[in-house]
């Protein structure tokens, strides 16, 4: 089953909406199985995932650097991006990787590169997530 986030490529970023809040865990939940490849040593399955799942949590816009602001609203649009983009960096680092290695180049995204991305991601979802909880009384 395919998630879609998205309506009309936009995603409402705020405390109400359980699109967002199921978009923000799931991101936490795959960077937290990511991380658990990463601990074990299993680099390739992690690289293979994050390039897989990619698109699950993009909307369809062509340029996300320059749309992301059109794409993702409301009051954690900002924090929600940031955690995009450096998923998006991720990624294209992951693509040229792969395709320096047909092309015969070796270019690597090391493994502390990745583990630096996860846990900043992981810390950052965790941040929007307790924003998400309702106030204390």
């Amino acid at each position: 089953m395919t998630t879609n986030y998205f309506q009309e490529s936009k995603l409402d970023c705020n405390r109400n909406n359980e699109d967002f809040t199921r978009y923000i865990s799931d991101l936490k939940i795959l960077f937290e199985k990511a991380k658990t490849l990463e601990d074990s040593g299993e680099i390739e399955e992690l690289k293979n995932i994050l390039m897989g799942e990619f698109g699950k949590f993009i909307p369809n816009i062509y340029n996300i650097a320059k749309e992301a602001r059109q794409a993702f609203l409301g009051e954690y649009a900002d924090k929600t991006i940031e955690i995009l983009l450096r998923y998006n960096e991720i990624y294209d680092s992951l693509s040229d990787e792969r395709v320096n290695f047909l092309t015969g180049y070796n270019v690597e995204v090391t493994r502390n590169r990745i583990k630096l991305f996860l846990m900043q991601q992981i810390r950052d979802i965790d941040s929007v997530l307790s924003l998400l909880q309702p106030p204390q009384k």
